[in-house]
């Protein structure tokens, strides 16, 4: 929806990540989700800033 889209196009903005990176973190903030990823670029950019952006590998062991 256009509210969700407006959030993707800020964080994108903020963080300075891409609109699809963006659109995952929103989603992960609105459903009170973790986001686990293996992209070393999300983790770098955003790892520190939301305590739910979770890597790969810390799931797996």
């Amino acid at each position: 929806d256009k509210e969700l889209a407006d959030v993707a196009v800020e964080n994108a903005i903020q963080y300075e990540v891409t609109v699809y990176d963006g659109l995952y973190v929103a989603l992960a903030e609105i459903y009170v989700a973790p986001l686990v990823t293996a992209d070393n670029g999300i983790l770098k950019a955003l790892k520190n800033r939301f305590d739910f952006i979770l890597p790969l590998e810390e799931i797996k062991r």
